[in-house]
């Protein structure tokens, strides 16, 4: 979350250049999130051979550790589909979707894994239940 608000503020504020804001990226992202942005900057050389988004696709699809959902994967390859090919306003847009959506993941997760932890807690106190009346 935090590679995209940056890549937000940069295109947006700052209008770094594509290449240089992946290097940036590449160099100050935690893993697995930076071996996403050096897959795509290994592939950049065939830009003309390829869009840009099927570059970018292509390191999501290439970068398991990222350990995404294929909804969150989605999300994060339709993306590559406006970087670097529209005006600043329709990317930040773009950007802004793509991590509203990814945050909605998340808590939809966190909800899910609170939501198991109490059906797991329940399930131990029945098994103990079961346990001391079987004792008894």
């Amino acid at each position: 979350m935090t590679a995209l608000k940056t890549m937000r503020r940069e295109i947006c504020d700052r209008m770094t250049p594509m290449p240089e804001l992946l290097e940036q990226l590449r160099d100050e992202a935690d893993a697995p999130v930076d071996q996403f942005f050096a897959q795509v900057i290994r592939q950049m050389g065939d830009i003309g051979a390829e869009s840009f988004y099927s570059i970018w696709k292509s390191a999501v699809e290439h970068t398991p550790t990222l350990s995404l959902t294929v909804r969150e994967a989605q999300a994060l390859a339709d993306l590559g589909r406006t970087l670097g090919r529209y005006d600043i306003e329709e990317q930040r847009s773009a950007l802004d979707d793509t991590i509203a959506r990814i945050e909605e993941f998340w808590k939809s997760a966190a909800e899910e894994r609170r939501s198991r932890g109490k059906v797991h807690a329940i399930l131990g106190l029945v098994a103990g239940v079961f346990v001391v009346i079987i004792l008894l």
